[in-house]
């Protein structure tokens, strides 16, 4: 066993009259409980000394031959000490206190646990120490309640899948079993328990442990001195005094005495060290003869087994509801599809195809495909009727009836990029790399590029965008331009949400949004608070604003096999066509603005084909934007006044 605490289980100190260096022992519940395994293990433990680095290297002495302390048998070779300046130590217990920084400190050692990153030890963020602490197989707590956090936490800033009941978090494609193991005291204790000599028929036992050396621990002796001689200048007679007050190190034999004299002990709370003084006056009773060591033979860690539908319960029973009104935004590429080789060849599974074309024909269900694809594309590969399709990060958005949203794109930005897709395609479209053109900018892919080429083709084409004064973004195996415009997944998806189900939409819609890309963090962070996000990634250690994570396209058909079977009671809209204004179908809220009137929104549901569609253009104010991302820190409300509808112009 090794053992990294804030300290050792002792102090290293100058005997001022021998003028030799001593251990001097060191009170609390860790060194009773942990200190006699580390010594039956012959491990190691790593810790302050009490010296600092102005006293010079200390050699730590062997312990004293008359040392009864659990520490008794630590040789000197299993310490491994820890010294650092006094300013910063004064500094750090007596101006920082020693509540959450001192626990975050303490969890940093964790790190040195995980082999992700060389930057393991190092004291990082609250997500690299979660990450630090669970290198390690088993992780156990005081108890239960400190286990529930730490699996919470891990849910809620790494997106981990956790299971709560058998106390699982999966991460980095292992498990880990969290236990609660309250700290405990050894069998040998019990032996120890003679008669501490009161004479009274009745002792209230009462046991502090404080450490000086701290200003928050010097101020409460003080108060505690000035409270015991109260009450014994009050109530005490020349041959009694209600408190035996003893101010310095006892015995285990002393304090094991102490216990078995008497008969009430006041113990509170029952948490951190204060159990184990509950379980050592039991253990000291008269009516135990033993203390059984009991076994926990359960700690193998479990598995979580594959994503199931029934998981989903976990995230989304309480916000999706067999009468929600739902709006589903979807990415396609490493969402819905599998990421592949090329463009043209991440084909959607015809079973999650199936599953979004019921949900897209189901009332009050409205499916949104947001994609960094062009908007012809990404309709051409999904080719569901009745969903919108939002192209090239919602720079063009097609609604199901036939409206088209187009944001408008600054001439000078499309003068660069004619000029830079032309040295683009002269200097670099090589060995496997080519440019796919869009309504909002380029995309440079260089996925099919030579390993031992792809560097050299990437700095140049990075030169390239620089030169031309054009802003870079990194997909997956890609170089994409986007204009420069205050315009982004975020704002696409609040668009989108505001025209379907108008500006209270957050207080009547529930909105599940899934993506897999950088961009699409966008939205995640717009959404916060506002909607149910998953990030599709593999990697544990990624950063994200979304609610959860995903490990693949799989568990995304999982997620809407789920919502299917939650919503399944809803009768499908005949032949699968619906316009913007179904989904306030049976509602007294708000209507949504209106676009124009069209000759294809009247012959919506008609069976001739659908006319060309209305370009049309909405450019949404940053400020009506903020005051929308606003809300979502603001309670529901059963009625909202409407912000100012941004202008229409027709094009």
């Amino acid at each position: 066993m090794v053992v990294v605490a804030n300290r050792l289980p002792f102090t290293v100190q100058k005997n001022p009259e021998t003028g030799q260096m001593e251990r001097k022992h060191c009170a609390g519940g860790l060194v009773t409980a942990v200190a006699p395994v580390v010594v039956e293990t012959k491990g190691l433990w790593v810790g302050w000394s009490g010296q600092h680095q102005e006293d010079g290297v200390v050699e730590i002495p062997e312990a004293n031959p008359n040392d009864q302390s659990p520490t008794a048998g630590l040789k000197s070779w299993q310490v491994k000490p820890m010294m650092s300046q006094k300013t910063l130590f004064d500094n750090y217990y007596n101006a920082s206190g020693t509540g959450a920084t001192g626990w975050a400190c303490k969890l940093r050692w964790r790190s040195s646990c995980t082999s992700l990153s060389p930057r393991g030890t190092s004291c990082g963020s609250l997500d690299e120490l979660l990450q630090g602490i669970l290198g390690c197989d088993s992780v156990g707590f005081h108890v239960e309640d400190y286990c529930l956090n730490f699996i919470d936490c891990c849910q809620r800033r790494l997106g981990c899948r956790v299971d709560r009941e058998q106390m699982l978090v999966e991460h980095n494609g292992r498990t880990v079993s969290v236990h609660p193991l309250p700290i405990s005291i050894p069998f040998r204790f019990v032996s120890r328990r003679r008669r501490a000599g009161v004479k009274n028929d009745r002792a209230v036992a009462g046991l502090q442990c404080l450490r000086t050396d701290v200003k928050e621990y010097q101020e409460l002796k003080e108060d505690l001195d000035q409270l015991i001689g109260r009450i014994n200048g009050r109530f005490s007679t020349p041959n009694w005094s209600p408190i035996r007050y003893i101010y310095g190190c006892v015995s285990q034999e002393q304090l094991a005495a102490f216990y078995r004299d008497s008969s009430v002990a006041v113990v509170t709370p029952l948490r951190d060290g204060m159990n184990l003084v509950a379980k050592e006056f039991v253990a000291c009773q008269s009516f135990l003869k033993s203390v059984d060591c009991l076994a926990d033979n359960n700690l193998t860690p479990g598995r979580l087994l594959p994503l199931r539908e029934e998981d989903f319960s976990h995230f989304l029973a309480s916000y999706v509801t067999e009468s929600s009104r739902l709006a589903l935004i979807l990415d396609y590429d490493g969402t819905l599809a599998p990421i592949a080789p090329h463009p043209d060849l991440a084909q959607m599974p015809e079973e999650t195809r199936r599953v979004l074309e019921r949900l897209a024909h189901m009332p009050d269900v409205n499916v949104a495909i947001l994609s960094g694809r062009s908007m012809q594309n990404v309709k051409a590969m999904i080719g569901i009727e009745g969903i919108t399709y939002a192209g090239c990060h919602g720079f063009e958005i097609l609604h199901p009836d036939g409206t088209l949203f187009m944001h408008p794109i600054p001439h000078e930005y499309e003068v660069q990029l004619e000029q830079l897709k032309k040295q683009l395609e002269e200097e670099v479209c090589k060995d496997g790399a080519w440019l796919e053109q869009k309504v909002s900018g380029i995309t440079f892919h260089y996925r099919e590029v030579p390993e031992d080429k792809q560097q050299a083709i990437m700095s140049r084409a990075h030169e390239l965008f620089r030169a031309n004064g054009v802003k870079v973004y990194q997909s997956p195996m890609a170089y994409e331009t986007r204009p420069p415009v205050t315009w982004d997944n975020g704002r696409a998806a609040i668009y989108l949400l505001r025209t379907l189900f108008g500006l209270d939409w957050c207080d009547r819609v529930s909105t599940i949004f899934a993506g897999d890309d950088i961009s699409d963090e966008d939205a995640m962070r717009a959404l916060q608070g506002m909607a149910v996000t998953f990030r599709v990634t593999t990697s544990p250690n990624l950063r994200t604003a979304a609610t959860y994570r995903l490990p693949n396209t799989d568990a995304v058909l999982t997620m809407l096999k789920w919502v299917e079977k939650r919503l399944s009671s809803r009768l499908p809209i005949p032949n699968g066509r619906r316009s913007r204004t179904t989904s306030f179908s049976n509602s007294n809220n708000h209507s949504p603005p209106h676009a124009p009137s069209s000759p294809g929104r009247s012959r919506a549901n008609s069976s001739s084909p659908p006319p060309e569609p209305n370009k049309q253009v909405m450019v949404m104010s940053d400020k009506v934007y903020h005051q929308l991302i606003s809300r979502k820190s603001s309670p529901p409300r059963s009625s909202v006044s409407p912000v100012s509808s941004p202008s229409r112009s027709t094009v």
